[in-house]
């Protein structure tokens, strides 16, 4: 699994865009530590007048690795609770036609949106 991280500015296009990061995950069955991976860039970035992005490229791989469902979703849950107190975005990709309707109707309860 890949899991893609980018501070982007906040205000005027003019000004200098940091590079973006991109992190690759060795083990996507450990949940903690991507977790932790991803709250260490939010707190390095924390305060730098820009706006931190978090992009999960894809969703479905996380899920082929995770003990299950509800696994997934809880990992899930405390992310976006810690994207929402750094005050960052984040996009989560799943590709809908590698699960059931069930699979993605779980995890996009979590989410403020779906774009299909």
């Amino acid at each position: 699994m890949h899991s893609a991280a980018a501070s982007a500015p906040q205000s005027s296009t003019s000004e200098r865009r940091p590079p973006d990061i991109v992190e690759g995950v060795a083990n996507p069955t450990n949940l903690t530590g991507l977790g932790i991976k991803v709250s260490e860039y939010l707190t390095e970035w924390e305060g730098n007048g820009n706006r931190s992005v978090i992009c999960f490229d894809p969703l479905t791989v996380l899920l082929q690795y995770a003990e299950n469902v509800q696994t997934t979703f809880k990992f899930l849950h405390t992310l976006i609770e810690r994207v929402q107190a750094a005050q960052a975005r984040a996009c989560y990709k799943i590709m809908p036609s590698a699960h059931d309707d069930r699979t993605v109707a779980t995890l996009s309860s979590l989410f403020d949106g779906v774009i299909d």
